[in-house]
């Protein structure tokens, strides 16, 4: 298998740091994401104590934050190193209300959970996309693979309360409040959506990009701030065993390891403009198909990254 240069973001922990591990295994040459120097130093230690030989490094950047996004790019450039496989992978779930995930950022005006799973990932990408088409080819494209959900394929939807607002993403309007989950499910929906156009708009660059939901997984750390109770280490340790494989069809970390590996280097997965649930090509929700719903998300993303 020909050497790749693979970014993995938000890869400190969960399933982003085991798919880190997996890729390094293989012998690609992986840049791992932290938010700073002592995560960073720890996920390097982390993955050569699995993979002695594993070429990896770490640079740090802040996901809601589009300077530091510029930084981080800068800082890779100048590594020297070609990039053929980006993995938006860092995302953010935060159980408290609107405004606080306001709050959660500088910015008043930008919702925290929005920025770091939708905004952040396209400015990255965009910034990224010269030297991803510098190495593609025909016979071996660059790929892009971005870290999404399955909840943007459930259809139940409480309907006294849209839980899509396409014209106030953000939630700055008097009156939009939607929970932590929902403000997740959207923030990958507009995922979906701006990684749907950008397929359209890659034809013929020799890069390719996919979006997966890698399974329902309660042992990664994606909601690890919001699990502070005795009940809740509990049930997360119940939906984790066997039981929450058997009644919600909850995957070991292990499963979802595999399945972001093979959305990289897999000859099966050398597709464009799909959604892989778990490791299967599945139908996008209605949302993420709607034209106008791309044109807005996707103006929206350039706004905010001032691209």
């Amino acid at each position: 298998m020909e050497k790749k240069v693979i970014i993995i973001t938000g890869a400190n922990c969960g399933i982003g740091l085991e798919a880190a591990k997996g890729l390094c295994e293989l012998g690609h040459d992986v840049v791992v994401t932290t938010r700073d120097d002592s995560k960073g130093e720890a996920t390097v230690a982390a993955i050569k104590t699995e993979v002695s030989d594993a070429s990896v490094m770490y640079l740090t950047v802040e996901l809601s934050d589009p300077q530091s996004i510029r930084d981080f790019v800068e800082k890779f450039k100048s590594s020297g190193k070609k990039l053929d496989i980006l993995v938006n992978n860092a995302g953010l779930f935060m159980k408290y209300s609107s405004a606080d995930r306001h709050t959660a950022r500088n910015d008043p005006s930008y919702e925290v959970t929005m920025t770091v799973n939708c905004m952040g990932p396209f400015l990255l990408t965009n910034l990224l996309l010269d030297e991803l088409k510098a190495t593609g080819t025909k016979e071996s494209p660059s790929r892009i693979v971005n870290v999404s959900s399955g909840l943007t394929i459930m259809v139940k939807q409480d309907s006294s309360k849209p839980p899509f607002y396409i014209d106030d993403l953000m939630l700055t309007e008097q009156g939009h409040y939607v929970s932590g989950m929902q403000s997740y499910r959207n923030s990958k929906l507009a995922l979906n959506l701006w990684s749907n156009e950008m397929a359209k708009q890659l034809e013929g660059s020799h890069v390719i990009i996919n979006t997966i939901c890698p399974g329902f997984i309660p042992s990664t750390s994606l909601a690890r701030d919001n699990v502070t109770s005795l009940f809740g280490s509990i049930m997360m340790y119940v939906l984790d065993s066997f039981i929450g494989r058997l009644f919600v069809k909850s995957s070991p970390v292990s499963e979802g390891r595999r399945r972001i590996v093979s959305m990289c280097v897999d000859e099966e997965t050398k597709t464009c403009g799909l959604f892989y649930h778990r490791s299967k090509p599945t139908p996008e929700a209605a949302e993420v198909l709607h034209s106008e719903h791309k044109e807005k998300i996707w103006s929206l993303c350039v706004k905010y990254s001032g691209l």
